[in-house]
């Protein structure tokens, strides 16, 4: 089934239908999300495969939607648990606010090059 959400911050909305739920007898909510190629080993992982469905589970928690996010993958699965409103809510603001302070100039690295430097070690 599907269900609405929406959530704005700081001028920017976010609203549309969150689809594919599945809920159990006590009315606890999963979400299950194909990817379909490798998400790698922690080492190797490529985080810019989890972004949109992180952002969902995000999202949807701070809509005061606690589900479960399952990240199905051809090597992985990842399960993402339930945050707090609170939680979920100060993350999605500054997501949001960055969106906005990157929108205003161009951004200075690609996606995939900003994860591989956070990979390297310290």
């Amino acid at each position: 089934s599907a269900l609405p959400i929406g959530f704005s911050h700081a001028g920017v909305s976010i609203d549309g239908w969150l689809g594919g739920l599945h809920r159990n007898a006590r009315g606890e909510l999963l979400l299950v999300t194909a990817i379909p190629n490798s998400i790698g080993s922690k080492k190797t992982r490529k985080w810019h495969r989890l972004i949109r469905p992180w952002v969902n589970h995000l999202v949807a928690c701070a809509c005061e939607l606690p589900l479960s996010t399952a990240l199905v993958a051809s090597d992985e699965t990842l399960m993402l648990e339930p945050l707090d409103k609170a939680s979920a809510v100060t993350t999605l603001n500054h997501l949001l606010t960055a969106w906005l302070h990157g929108m205003q100039e161009p951004l200075p690295v690609a996606v995939k090059t900003a994860f591989a430097w956070l990979g390297q070690p310290a």
